[in-house]
């Protein structure tokens, strides 16, 4: 344990979202945080960028949560940080294993992520809350509508970032979709500029932080430059996403917007992969508010975001001495 020092437990070290977790919490605050991180691959970035680091099983396995316990009894980790999104539902259904451990947690449900989770669910959510979600259709619906309705936008009914998604010209590239392993939903192309809000909340489903971003240009799903714009038109819709939804914790909303009018797209309990050092840099430190939330700590709205704040980003490197076996 490290004395003076909050420790944190980060997983899935490999990951963007995870990165900007170590640089929040190691880079844009005044108290010192002992940072552990964990992944199954020993050439995951973010591992070198913790103060320590362990390899783990899978988040499939069954020693998985174990294995958190004891780096935690290890380390003197008190607060934990699920990252990946496959493994947060894991997660939640063990808290009360982990609190035994020492560790906190900050999460939803498991049923309302696993509502977050299933895109057919959300949508219809979405629908009943108003929202203005896509027009969503079956496979077999899609294979009825008229040709004037293409393009459309197929995604996998269950899945995180844009893996699989994918525009449908036609009724031709529609069909390929039934041999396809997973299910898929079909949906109406929005267009306009792409949005994505990274929210927190407290275990009432409150927004204390409602950061909006518009993405100007993404890779693999993950935005590479972005901008903060006013979030007063959010809030009020942000509050009724997080209350349909039972948001606790981090989650970001994706929007389409066209002129003035906002397109819900989804909702992720899961923090950002690309943006959210975007947030941190605009004046809501979303990690370390979250740490004080852990702590039973009364944390004010944050509401007063600095707009019109450029992200761009570029690659770095981590040189590592290494053996043959790795």
């Amino acid at each position: 344990m490290m004395k003076n020092k909050r420790t944190v437990l980060i997983t899935s070290a490999g990951t963007a979202s995870a990165i900007s977790v170590i640089k929040a919490l190691k880079k844009f605050t005044n108290e010192e945080f002992h940072i552990v991180a964990v992944d199954i691959d020993s050439t995951a970035a973010g591992l070198y960028l913790a103060d320590q680091f362990f390899l783990v099983a899978p988040f499939t396995s069954e020693d998985y949560i174990h294995q958190l316990c004891e780096i935690a009894k290890k380390t003197g980790a008190t607060y934990l940080f699920p990252i990946f999104s496959k493994e947060i539902p894991v997660i939640a259904a063990n808290q009360s294993i982990l609190s035994a451990a020492g560790l906190k947690t900050f999460l939803p449900q498991p049923d309302a992520i696993k509502l977050c989770n299933d895109k057919t669910e959300m949508y219809r959510i979405a629908e009943e809350g108003h929202f203005a979600p896509p027009k969503t259709y079956t496979l077999a619906e899609g294979a009825t509508l008229p040709h004037t309705f293409f393009p459309l936008f197929a995604k996998p009914v269950e899945g995180s970032s844009s893996t699989g998604a994918r525009m449908i010209s036609d009724h031709e590239q529609l069909a390929h979709l039934h041999g396809e392993q997973k299910p898929y939903l079909i949906q109406e192309l929005l267009t306009g500029s792409e949005i994505t809000v990274d929210v927190l909340c407290d275990r009432s489903h409150q927004p204390l932080v409602v950061a909006p971003r518009i993405r100007l240009a993404t890779k693999a799903g993950q935005s590479v430059k972005g901008r903060t714009i006013d979030n007063t038109p959010f809030i009020p819709l942000i509050h009724r996403i997080c209350e349909a939804f039972k948001v606790v914790g981090v989650c970001n909303v994706q929007f389409f917007q066209t002129g003035e009018e906002l397109r819900f797209l989804e909702v992720n309990p899961r923090f950002a992969a690309g943006g959210l050092m975007l947030t941190v840099a605009a004046g809501m430190n979303i990690p370390a508010m979250l740490i004080d939330l852990m702590d039973g700590r009364q944390v004010k709205p944050l509401l007063d975001l600095k707009k019109n704040l450029l992200m761009t980003r570029y690659w770095e490197e981590i040189i590592i001495e290494t053996d043959e076996r790795q």
